[in-house]
């Protein structure tokens, strides 16, 4: 029997890319493993990063070796989960914009 690849057989699992120091950003993403332990690159030159978030509308990314698509998918696609990943309250920065607004307001006048 040939080897099957992860496109013909759906069974593979995600993990973490071994040793990232951007930690706290692959808990958003994994790339897929047959085995548990090594990328699957799914016959392409260059793997397939995922996004791990529930729904998400575009899940798959090529991986350049670096997390900048990464983090521009979460900005772009998960404004709640990029604010959390960047240690902020997203109601509290909507809080702080407004008070702002207004104390520039107050001083025109």
């Amino acid at each position: 029997m040939a080897d099957a690849t992860v496109s013909e057989v759906e069974n593979f699992s995600y993990i973490q890319l071994p040793g990232a120091k951007n930690a706290s950003l692959w808990n958003y993403f994994a790339f897929k493993s047959t085995d548990g332990k090594t990328i699957c690159n799914e016959g392409r030159d260059k793997p397939n990063v995922y996004c791990r978030i529930a729904a998400c509308s575009k899940p798959a990314m090529q991986y350049y070796g670096n997390t900048t698509n990464m983090m521009r998918h979460l900005q772009m696609l998960h404004p709640k989960e990029n604010a959390k990943y960047l240690g902020r309250n997203m109601t509290t920065t909507a809080a702080n914009r407004l008070t702002f607004f207004l104390k520039k307001d107050a001083v025109a006048d």
